[in-house]
């Protein structure tokens, strides 16, 4: 099974896409908060029904880990990953760039 980037941009400070991963399209916001200078994810299914809702976004860490027992949301293991190693989480120009959304599917982290 592949590994999925989710394509994210810091060219905007607030922004919603829908992306497909495992087989269900998802609507995908991100949201900075200057206030404590990190990115901010909520999750809604294809219908719009909100599943994660402003969860702060830290590197190498399983974004869904709270919303798990959620029948509605991919299984896998999505995190925003470093792609320099450092574990440094995305200032407001990282997004896309240095700090990647990857999706890994239960077969790759398995």
């Amino acid at each position: 099974m592949p590994i999925y980037e989710i394509p994210t941009t810091s060219a905007s400070p607030s922004y919603t896409q829908r992306t497909a991963i495992d087989g269900a399209t998802y609507t995908w916001s991100f949201d900075w908060n200057a206030r404590d200078s990190h990115w901010y994810l909520s999750l809604a299914d294809a219908s719009g029904d909100p599943m994660l809702s402003g969860f702060k976004m830290v590197v190498d860490a399983d974004l869904l880990w709270s919303i798990r027992y959620d029948e509605r949301i991919p299984q896998g293991l999505l995190a925003a990953m470093d792609m320099t190693l450092q574990g440094v989480d995305a200032g407001r120009d990282d997004l896309g760039a240095r700090v990647q959304m990857r999706y890994y599917t239960t077969d790759e982290f398995a």
